[in-house]
């Protein structure tokens, strides 16, 4: 029987081969800071941002829907 890791584990690596991690370099008053963004925070952005639209867009429809327009 195959494990959860062994299925998982190309998924992850083509993950991290699309998705690698960033880093936003910040320089203010002769300081450099960064903010690393994470393959698993882009892709908790993608999901998020796939809710989100397929909600404002489930809204919308159903409002034409029932508006008649």
């Amino acid at each position: 029987m195959l494990s959860f890791e062994r299925l998982y584990a190309p998924v992850r690596a083509w993950l991290h081969r699309v998705l690698p991690e960033h880093q936003i370099y910040f320089r203010s008053q002769g300081q450099v800071r960064f903010i690393r963004v994470s393959t698993r925070l882009q892709v908790a952005g993608i999901v998020a941002a796939t809710l989100v639209t397929g909600w404002v867009g489930s809204t919308v429809a159903a409002y034409y829907l029932r508006s008649g327009l």
